[in-house]
């Protein structure tokens, strides 16, 4: 099964961006916004 690596970025960003609501563009810890966290870590999985 042949996964779009972009789309799955996008999916990830989607589905934080609901779970984080108006917190998603915040940044966590002084670093990244919270939804590129998200990203990353199912990117990591």
């Amino acid at each position: 099964m042949e996964i779009d690596i972009l789309d799955f970025v996008e999916q990830c960003r989607d589905r934080a961006n609901q779970a984080l609501g108006k917190h998603a563009g915040e940044p966590a810890n002084g670093g990244f916004a919270r939804w590129v966290d998200v990203v990353f870590h199912c990117f990591w999985i």
